[in-house]
């Protein structure tokens, strides 16, 4: 899974160690339900020995902030790494460029932390090694101006698309979630219906599923009186993974242990309240792999039978 955001810089013990710590920080800020939360925040060095300490002042620039690095360690970068790489960023050009000629398949998304800033006036973070204090809090505080701008970009791209439907028990609410959490971390394909009379809940089901299995959509939330029809509806198409989710707990684990891709809502036992932070949990939880990716095969397997 591509969940790493790397900084890079070359002996990974000055800048990089400081732009991991600067995201983390702000991330940490962040509400709960951000898909920021799933990303993997990491820093190394394309000519670091492994198990170097940070530099003192890279760690004295930090303190100041209230961000301790005493105890990181510097670390090589890899093929490894950059196969569950998400996002680069690197302190300078000569980075990028060591990426794309010395390694396979780089990242999609590469950047020099400067170009993150708008109307930045140099293309590159200086290296402060050998450098005095205030040259190091220089350092950071250009890469500090970086990023806020980091964190909008990761969590756009990161920003999924849903594809919801109901039947007219289920309109209202679904009515309130488009209300309130349209353009905060997702964005919604509406596939109706359009008033509270009655409907069939199949129909809706196979839209919001078309929408699932084009890739239109990367999730669906279908909504009816109890939940239990929608998701009925639902696993009947190949593909879906369709969850009926009445908690919070309940979304997490669909997305962690089931890789479910669409979740299933009874208006009958949700506030709107609650009803919206599944959505949010649901929409922001990544599969968490391993011994699940077995089992999840296994049951898609079924589909064959």
């Amino acid at each position: 899974m591509k969940n790493k955001v790397i900084f890079l810089c070359t002996g990974n013990i000055c800048r990089s160690p400081m732009g991991e710590a600067l995201l983390k920080h702000a991330i940490a800020a962040r509400p709960k339900t951000s898909p920021i939360h799933s990303l993997e925040i990491v820093s190394a060095g394309t000519s670091a020995v492994d198990g170097m300490p940070p530099s003192a002042n890279s760690v004295s620039a930090l303190v100041r902030v209230g961000i301790d690095i005493s105890s990181y360690r510097a670390t090589s970068l890899t093929q490894s790494m950059l196969d569950e790489c998400y996002a680069l960023f690197a302190m300078s050009r000569s980075h990028l460029e060591e990426v794309k000629n010395f390694y396979k398949n780089p990242p999609e998304r590469m950047f020099t932390v400067c170009q993150m800033i708008p109307d930045c006036q140099h293309p590159d973070i200086p290296d402060p090694y050998g450098g005095t204090l205030s040259e190091y809090i220089e350092v950071r505080d250009e890469i500090a101006r970086a990023i806020p701008y980091i964190v909008k970009y990761l969590e756009h791209e990161l920003k999924k698309i849903l594809s919801i439907a109901s039947d007219h028990g289920g309109f209202a609410l679904k009515s309130a979630i488009l209300k309130d959490l349209s353009g905060e971390y997702c964005e919604f394909i509406d596939r109706g219906p359009e008033t509270s009379e009655s409907v069939d809940y199949p129909d809706f089901a196979k839209l919001v599923c078309d929408d699932v299995n084009s890739g239109r959509a990367s999730l669906g939330v279908l909504i009816c009186t109890s939940g239990i029809g929608m998701s009925i509806a639902a696993n009947k198409i190949r593909g879906i993974r369709a969850a009926l989710c009445l908690s919070e707990d309940a979304a997490k684990f669909s997305r962690l242990h089931n890789n479910a891709n669409v979740v299933c809502l009874g208006a009958k036992y949700l506030t709107p309240t609650l009803a919206e932070s599944i959505v949010k949990i649901f929409s922001s939880t990544e599969f968490e792999g391993g011994r699940h990716e077995r089992r999840v095969c296994k049951m898609m397997d079924f589909e064959n039978l």
